[in-house]
Parts: structure tokens; sequence; C-alpha cells
């Protein structure tokens, strides 16, 4: 059977199949899958890749092995997964040596809060809502199903397909201990739905890197009890010097450093979100102690460590001739969220691949190649040597405290559609 008569055999398959595979989506989205803690989606998961015959492999995070790396995010909780929290790899071995494919998704959600206290699901108005639908048990549907739609109609593949259902959402760890345990192929396609409001219009080709950072400067007692006494060195007029130097540091480097691609501009930029200042216990007019947290973002011709080593000198020349600030240096430290930048171009196999199969299933071919602050397709890209892009249908709620995370159940439905036809395209002859 010829590529295109398949495609048409399977993806007519797929629109007959429609309340089957949203039933299937719901049912996934009530099994709970917190991050950290046991992840019971991953049984149905198992069972799906069991059913259509692929090589199963289950392994917990390895944080030891990633706790070092740069794209590994020290959030406290990050060192302490839950041995039964697993990752879950299916595999579709090629019989004749043809070129491979790995799909990824994450199947790990929030935490229930208050807008959403538990795993249950709603449709309504074309979308379904509820705990980790967009985020990204859709994307593990969409992985799942449309590879399961091909394998009907064609048992046999020409190259390997490798499935990853990640425990990804923090830090990536789950996706990172994969690529540390040797997962890798030609070409890889990170399935997550776009918050953007632009659906399969976007291919996410381009993770620029990140860099939190702290900062503490140091102040210095006055004399106890003594109003008239004006030895003290406040820590927080001190601090404020350095988030000036930082200020002409960030305005430095985004004069330097810039990348425009269709349309948009991701630059270098520095956030600083946080400021503290605490004093003695005992003696609450001298402030000894003033906290800086931020963040740099940075494009694909930098790393952390190097970004990190910039910023150090930087403050330490800027204030070389400081009388207290030489002596008494900030200390600078790495902080929460790190990751290096990983680029494919719009013109390399898995981006034409991902345009000519979404055009297939959308009939569109304006396509925006975007940017994300800190995207999962970096981890591929950066420990897995595949190159990889991320897309996926419209969603929203994500990211925000007053809304219930949503997906578009046409484009759903569609993003099986387009997963099988990777498939098609890629591993079939």
């Amino acid at each position: 059977m010829q590529k295109s008569e398949l495609k048409k055999l399977v993806f007519d398959q797929i629109d007959s199949n429609k309340k089957q595979y949203i039933e299937y989506l719901e049912s996934l989205s009530r099994i709970p899958a917190f991050i950290y803690e046991t992840t019971h989606a991953q049984e149905l998961v198992k069972t799906t890749m069991t059913e259509m015959g692929l090589e199963l492999d289950v392994f917990p995070c390895t944080v030891d092995d990633a706790k070092d790396l740069d794209d590994f995010h020290a959030f406290p909780r990050n060192y302490e997964f839950n041995p039964s929290a697993e990752n879950v790899v299916g595999v579709k071995k090629g019989t004749k040596g043809g070129k491979s494919l790995m799909l990824i998704a994450h199947i790990d959600t929030e935490a229930p809060n208050k807008l959403t206290p538990d795993t249950s699901v709603t449709i309504k108005d074309g979308k379904m809502s509820g705990l980790g639908v967009a985020d990204s048990k859709a994307g593990v549907a969409m992985m799942l199903l449309g590879t399961e739609a091909v394998l009907k109609n064609q048992p046999e593949l020409a190259g390997d397909l490798t499935l990853l259902s990640s425990i990804g959402k923090r830090g990536a760890i789950g996706t990172l201990t994969a690529m540390q345990r040797g997962y890798s192929a030609d070409v890889g396609v990170y399935l997550h739905p776009a918050e953007t409001g632009h659906g399969f219009h976007e291919i996410k080709n381009y993770s620029m890197g990140m860099l939190d950072f702290h900062i503490q400067v140091k102040g210095k007692s006055g004399k106890l009890f003594d109003e008239l006494d004006y030895s003290e060195i406040n820590a927080i007029d001190q601090g404020m010097k350095v988030v000036t130097a930082l200020r002409k540091w960030d305005a430095a480097r985004q004069s330097k450093h810039r990348l425009a691609a269709n349309g948009m501009a991701p630059q270098s930029y520095t956030k600083i979100d946080l400021f503290s200042a605490q004093s003695s216990d005992f003696y609450m007019c001298d402030a000894l102690c003033f906290d800086i947290t931020g963040r740099v973002n940075f494009g694909y011709d930098e790393k952390v460590e190097d970004v990190f080593q910039e910023l150090k000198a930087f403050i330490a020349d800027y204030f070389r001739d400081d009388v207290w600030l030489s002596k008494n240096p900030p200390l600078v430290e790495k902080g929460v969220m790190k990751g290096n930048p990983a680029y494919v171009a719009p013109d390399t196999e898995v981006v034409k691949l991902v345009e000519r199969v979404v055009s297939d299933v959308k009939k569109f071919d304006d396509f925006i190649y975007q940017y994300h602050g800190s995207s999962e397709v970096r981890l591929p890209n950066n420990y897995g040597h595949t190159p990889t892009v991320g897309i996926g249908p419209n969603c929203g709620g994500l990211g925000t405290r007053d809304q219930v995370e949503w997906v578009d159940l046409d484009d759903y439905i569609d993003g099986i559609k387009v997963a099988a036809g990777l498939i098609i395209d890629w591993c079939c002859e």
C-alpha cells in the first residue's frame, strides 16, 4: 500500500473512532498522575502499549545521575521522586533498517488545587477540561492512539518507533533520565498542546537557555544602642548597587545577543523577581543581608556555565573599586531553574516532516517557528542526539491560578492524525 493510501485509510478510521478516542483521553485524565507521586495513569499507558505489541521499558527517575547537569531543575522536591513514579517507554522495532522516530509526551500533572481539587473531567462547547487534560495527557493519548491506528493497518514498520511517556513536568527529569538511559532516534517530536492560541500553526523549534541566579549582599552592624553611631553598612543600600549593576549587565547583553526569526525576536534578557532583606534578631535598624533572585534567558550561542561565569566576573569587575563590595564581594550562586538552549533550524528534516504532515491534516502551511523559555525539546537535542521539535493542539488555562486547563477536542482528534502521519511518513517504506 502506498503511503498516501495508508494515510487516507488511517485518517478515515480515526474520524470514525472520534467518540472512542475522546473517551480514552477522558479515562486517562481521570486517573491520577500527580508530580512526584505514584503515577497510576502509567498503568493505562502500559496496557495500551502492550496491546500494540511494543517492547516495554519501565524505570524511575535517576535523580543522582542528573542532579549535577545543567538541565536539572533544583526544585526541592525534585530530589524526592517516589520510586513508583515511573517513566514508560514502548519500542516497535523496524524490520528493514529504516529511519527511526521518537515521540515524547509527559504524563504527570500539577497537584490538585482549589480550582481542580480532584481528577474530574468535563466536556462542553467542544472542549475537554480538567487537571492534566492539556498538560499533557492529550499529548500522551495522541501518541498512543496515533500509533495504534497505524499498526492496525501496517503491523510492520521499516524503521524503529520509540514512544516515551515521561514524568517530565518538573525539571524535565523524566525525559532527561530516558536520554541518559540511551534512547535516541533520527528525529523526535514532542507532543504537547499549545497554550499560545496558535495550535498546530506553531512549531517549537527553539528552546532558549535559562539560568536562575541568587546574589547575596552583606552589610555590617553598627554599635549597639548608639543612636549617634553611623558606622553600619546597610545591606539594602549595597544591594541596590548590585541591582543597578545587573540592569547594566542586561542592557549590554541585549545589545549583543539577539536572534530574529519569523517576525519574533527572542533575545537575552534578565528578570529580577525578588528582593528580601534581613537584620539581626535583636537590633532591627541595620539590614545585614540583602538577597536578589533573578533569571537570565539566552540564545543558542551560549551555555549555562558560560553565562554564570560571565555574571560572576561582571559583578566582581563592576565593584573592584567599591570600598565595601570589593572587600565583601556579593555571593553569586546558581538558582533553581537552569537549562542549555537547543535550536533546530526550519530547513531541517524534522521540521519539514512536521510541516508536511500537519499540512496534510490541517490544510494550512503558514507555520510559526516558536521559541520557548525552557522547553522539553532541549533534552533529546542536547542529551539524546535527536533533532526534536514540539507541536500540539490548541489549549488554554495553563500557568494560571484562576482557570481550569482545557484542550480543543477537534484539534485533539487532528493531533492523533498528526501522530499517525508522522509514523507513516517517516517509519514506513
